[in-house]
């Protein structure tokens, strides 16, 4: 079966973003655009998260669809088939190897639970996810797949960006030459 998905998005609480992104609006969009599955995005700011845990409720094994409660009427039931997946972006930028590095990361969890579970541990951890949809932590790649990982053997890490000119796995800025 094919899917449409967009796995990097974010949220009204990052930067330079819309403040109407909500999980409705953005289910909304999605059936607007033919997007079958889209990412939460942003799940480690606590107030996006509280949002997710209040509009959305399980789906398909991994995914999230809007509640009852959430559509506006019966006429748009259709903005039920858009699916969330869990996800959120952390930009990590650390020294390493004489370098300072600069990766972005997009993190794909299992289940909204995993994912406060993750968060709590960058929070015991001193970082500040509060600030932005997309938080600034000082910790290694390797280290924050380590973290990913072990909060579910079912998360997964992906470099957010490849080609793009700063930050990107590939970007002059970021610190490295290869994957």
């Amino acid at each position: 079966m094919r899917y449409i998905c967009d796995f990097h998005i974010h949220s009204k609480y990052s930067r330079a973003c819309s403040k109407d992104l909500t999980p409705r609006k953005i289910a909304e969009w999605c059936e607007k655009k033919g997007i079958d599955v889209v990412a939460t995005s942003d799940f480690t700011h606590p107030a996006w998260s509280s949002e997710l845990q209040k509009n959305l409720e399980p789906a398909e094994k991994g995914l999230y669809k809007l509640k009852d409660c959430c559509v506006a009427s019966a006429a748009r039931n259709d903005i039920h088939r858009a699916r969330f997946l869990v996800s959120t972006e952390v930009s990590c930028i650390y020294k390493r190897g004489g370098k300072t590095r600069r990766a972005h990361h997009v993190i794909l969890m299992p289940s909204l639970e995993a994912a406060e579970k993750f968060s709590r541990v960058l929070e015991d951890r001193g970082f500040n996810v509060r600030s932005d949809g997309r938080p600034i932590l000082g910790i290694d790649s390797e280290e924050i797949l380590k973290i990913v990982l072990d909060t579910s053997p079912d998360a997964m890490l992906i470099p957010a960006y490849a080609w793009t000119p700063w930050f990107s796995i590939f970007g002059s800025e970021s610190g490295f030459d290869s994957v």
